[in-house]
C-alpha cells in the first residue's frame, strides 16, 4: 500500500512538474518580452496547451516586431525627405536682411533638424540596443556633472564616490543623465545629484529647486511629445522626447524612473537600476 502510494504521490509530482516548469519559463520569456522585443522567441515544448500559447505569443511577438519596423522605416523616410527642403530653407534664409528675423528662422528650422533627429532615434530606440559593459556608475555621474559645471551651470554631485559597478550602456545612461539635467538647468538653473545603494538596487536622484510639475503631470511629462500648460519647452528648445527617451533607455535596463515634487518646491527625479545590470 505504502508503495502504491509513494508511486501515486511521485507521478502526481511529475505531472505536476511537466506543467509548472513550462509555465515558469513562459513566464520568464514573456518577462523579458516586455523589456526587449528582440529577445528570443519561446521554446514550443511542454503540454499542448502551453506550447500553444508559446506559439501565440511568439506569433505576437513577430507582428509586433514588423509593425515597429514599418515606423521606424516610415519616419526614416519622413525625416530624410524634411531634412532636403529645410537646408533649402536655410540657404534661402541667407538672404534674409533684417537680423533678428534672420536669427529667428535659422533657430526654428535648428529646432525642427533637432525634433526630426530626436524622433528617429526615439523610434529606432537606440538606447535598448547599445552593447552592455561593465561601467562604474558613480564615475560616470560625476564625470556628466562636471561637463555641465565646466561651462558654468551649478550641478553639483553629492552622491558617493565609491566604485559603483554595473552592467549597463554607457552611451545610453549618459544620454538619460543629460537629458534630466538639461530640463533642471532649463527650468530651475541648478540640480543636485545623488548615487546611494538600497538593498540590490542602485538609487540616482537627481533634484532641483525649479517650479516642479503639477501632481496631475507627473506621468504623463513621460509621453512622447507631450507638452503641458506650463511648460517652457517651446520657448527653451525643446522636441518633447528627453524623459520619453529617458523612460525607454531606463526600461531596457531593468530600472524605474519616477519624478516627484519636492516639499520646499522643485522637482526629484529618482531613476533605481538593478544592481544586476540591465
Amino acid at each position: 500500500m505504502e508503495a502504491i502510494l509513494t508511486l501515486t504521490i511521485l507521478i502526481s509530482l511529475l505531472s505536476i512538474n511537466r506543467y509548472t516548469t513550462p509555465l515558469k519559463n513562459f513566464t520568464e520569456a514573456a518577462e523579458r518580452l516586455g523589456v526587449d522585443l528582440r529577445s528570443d522567441p519561446l521554446p514550443i515544448d511542454g503540454p499542448a496547451a502551453v506550447r500553444a500559447m508559446a506559439h501565440a505569443m511568439n506569433k505576437m511577438q513577430q507582428r509586433i516586431g514588423d509593425l515597429l519596423a514599418a515606423r521606424t522605416q516610415m519616419l526614416a523616410a519622413i525625416s530624410h525627405d524634411l531634412r532636403t527642403p529645410i537646408t533649402r530653407l536655410k540657404l534661402r534664409a541667407q538672404y534674409i536682411e533684417d537680423e533678428k528675423l534672420h536669427e529667428k528662422v535659422i533657430s526654428d528650422l535648428d529646432q525642427m533638424e533637432a525634433m526630426l533627429a530626436e524622433t528617429l532615434s526615439f523610434a529606432r530606440e537606440e538606447g535598448r540596443k547599445e552593447q552592455r559593459i561593465l561601467l562604474d556608475l558613480a564615475s560616470l555621474l560625476d564625470s556628466v556633472c562636471q561637463d555641465f559645471a565646466s561651462v558654468g551651470h551649478q550641478i553639483d554631485y553629492l552622491g558617493t564616490f565609491d566604485r559603483s559597478t554595473y552592467r549597463g550602456g554607457a552611451v545610453g545612461l549618459k544620454r538619460v543623465f543629460n537629458n534630466i539635467l538639461e530640463n533642471a538647468i532649463k527650468y530651475a538653473g541648478n540640480a543636485r545629484v545623488r548615487l546611494e545603494s538600497v538593498k540590490d538596487e542602485y538609487w540616482i536622484s537627481i533634484e532641483d529647486d525649479g517650479p516642479g510639475i503639477p501632481e496631475e503631470q507627473l506621468m504623463q511629462v513621460f509621453l512622447p511629445f507631450y507638452r503641458g500648460d506650463n511648460s517652457r519647452s517651446r520657448q527653451t528648445g525643446g522636441t518633447g522626447l528627453g524623459l520619453a527617451v529617458a523612460k525607454d533607455i531606463i526600461r531596457a535596463h531593468g530600472g524605474t524612473i519616477e519624478l516627484k515634487r519636492r516639499e520646499a518646491g522643485g522637482l526629484i527625479v529618482l531613476i533605481q537600476l538593478p544592481m544586476s545590470g540591465g
